[in-house]
């Protein structure tokens, strides 16, 4: 099972992009606002292998909460992998948001899923809400990509849950709007919990 990616970005298109990991290109499928987080420049992705009779296909994401929706999302009858990546273009808070309130409306704006699916996808995730909130910023202007999912995964294997984790990297980015790396909004956040 491929986990996780880190390399350079060869190319990238509308659905998919190449990165070069130890020498080997990987084709991984992304939606258009991965895309637009990863031109030019190395990544790290986390990636799902969804395995068929006829093929084998790499999804990739920014952070894990995205990886762990898009699962929820693909054992949802009528929703397949390339849906459930489409669904993510709405990023995970917003779509957790969106169930939570009882959105179809919004949640059909996604091309391919229509108020019938939308309704679908609320009733399977509603219990599962909360439990997810946790793997995404829930409010809208927190960052997304690399650096503050990477940053959460580090303060959890430090011993912290998810909410105080996500708490702390909020309160480093207000003092510290773009750290220079995940290891400066790591020891920023480290800091805010010292105050």
């Amino acid at each position: 099972m491929i986990a996780l990616i880190e390399g350079e970005v060869v190319s990238v298109g509308e659905k998919e992009a190449v990165v070069l990991c130890a020498g080997v290109g990987y084709r991984v499928l992304i939606n258009l606002r991965t895309g637009s987080n990863i031109k030019g420049r190395s990544v790290r992705l986390h990636t799902a292998l969804v395995v068929r009779e006829d093929s084998q296909e790499l999804f990739g994401f920014l952070t894990e909460g995205e990886r762990e929706m898009f699962r929820r999302l693909i054992r949802i009858s009528g929703i397949g992998p390339r849906a459930a990546l489409s669904l993510l273009e709405l990023e995970p808070s917003r779509l957790l948001r969106a169930v939570a309130a009882e959105d179809v409306k919004t949640i059909s704006t996604i091309q391919g899923i229509g108020p019938k699916t939308a309704r679908r996808i609320v009733s399977e995730l509603k219990d599962a809400a909360e439990q997810l909130g946790g793997f995404a910023p829930v409010s809208e202007d927190a960052p997304a990509g690399d650096n503050f999912g990477d940053a959460l995964s580090a303060l959890e294997g430090l011993g912290f849950n998810r909410s105080e984790a996500h708490k702390l990297i909020e309160a480093a980015l207000k003092a510290v709007p773009e750290p220079e790396s995940v290891e400066e909004l790591i020891k920023l956040a480290l800091k805010r919990k010292g105050s």
